[in-house]
């Protein structure tokens, strides 16, 4: 894994936070955002766990963690089918070219992004 891949990785997940959340860029979970820069479950299941967003900064509030454990259950979950999906991807489409990798990247955003929003479905 390089520095540009990690950064991709960021950088993706920060953008489908943003589509997921409506546009609401202060609603971005910068924990989650910083450990799609690490391969594997682990850092997934600890940035779907743990949300940290500018606007828990603004109200001067602390790192939270969901509210129910069926909402946690949906941004885990979530969180390791859009990992796997991305795995997968990756390795059936890596020796594709640019157009795989294209392709590829955005299947994932659009896993990813539905990963993001499933959370905000349960009450």
């Amino acid at each position: 894994m390089t520095i540009a891949d990690g950064a991709t990785g960021i950088v993706a997940n920060a953008t489908s936070q943003y589509i997921a959340n409506g546009g609401k860029v202060g609603d971005i979970n910068i924990i989650e955002a910083g450990s799609s820069a690490i391969p594997g479950i682990g850092p997934v299941i600890f940035g779907e766990t743990f949300s940290y967003s500018a606007n828990n900064f603004i109200k001067n509030e602390g790192i939270q963690a969901p509210d129910s454990f069926a909402k946690w259950s949906a941004q885990v979950g979530g969180g390791i089918i859009s990992n796997r999906f991305g795995k997968a991807t990756d390795n059936y489409l890596v020796g594709e070219g640019i157009g795989g990798k294209v392709i590829g990247e955005y299947f994932k955003g659009i896993i990813e992004t539905g990963s993001n929003a499933a959370p905000n479905l349960i009450k």
